[in-house]
């Protein structure tokens, strides 16, 4: 048995049940190349994009969740802007 199957089995037996989340609010990836990913999530899987900031970032929206995708050389910094985001280092 794996470490993490014998803290899963641990949970289970502390809680006396297991925990399903109902949803996913956002999920993060990262892509050095943003126009491949913008051909392949938007073009191709049909995303709606809502958001690019040049090379550095590329959101889209993906049911009731967010798809964020992110240029790991490029997020070294914050950003200014309407909607401010953080940096994120890969």
């Amino acid at each position: 048995m794996t470490n993490r199957m014998a803290a899963i089995d641990w949970l289970k037996a502390k809680r006396g049940r297991t925990v399903t989340p109902s949803g996913i609010l956002e999920t993060i990836l990262y892509a050095e190349d943003l126009n491949a990913a913008t051909r392949f999530y938007g073009a191709l899987l049909g995303l709606d994009q809502i958001s690019r900031e040049d090379e550095r970032h590329v959101f889209f929206r993906c049911g009731h969740q967010m798809l964020l995708i992110f240029n790991p050389r490029q997020t070294e910094e914050s950003t200014g802007g309407k909607l401010p985001v953080p940096t994120h280092g890969a």
